[in-house]
């Protein structure tokens, strides 16, 4: 399946407030961090009244969850931009068990910050 024309050039330049869509999920997740060629996205899971996160690689094009048994969360603004900092610097990536090809239908770039 193709990514319906998004360049990576494009992923690499949303801001943080943009949303993503994948083809196989419903709903879409928020970018909450950003660094180098990792995006973290997050989407709300109300029955844990917590979120889901996953990990979009921009330049390999996949996405999956760090590679941490205890994984630290992506509840906050900080914990992802910390997950970004161990990505980049190499301490964690995308974990080889759950990582999946990014198929991505619908991005909506954000154009302003609420503060």
């Amino acid at each position: 399946m193709e990514n319906m024309g998004i360049s990576k050039n494009s992923l690499c330049k949303l801001s943080i407030g943009s949303k993503i869509w994948f083809i196989e999920e419903r709903q879409g997740y928020t970018v909450r961090a950003t660094g180098k060629q990792y995006l973290i996205l997050t989407k709300p899971f109300n029955p844990k009244k917590t979120v889901l996160y996953t990990i979009l690689d921009v330049e390999q094009m996949i996405r999956g969850r760090e590679n941490l048994i205890f994984c630290a969360g992506a509840e906050t603004d900080e914990q992802c931009q910390d997950m970004v900092a161990r990505l980049i610097d190499g301490e964690t990536e995308i974990s080889s068990r759950y990582v999946i090809a990014a198929h991505i239908s619908k991005i909506v770039q954000c154009t302003s910050v609420i503060k």
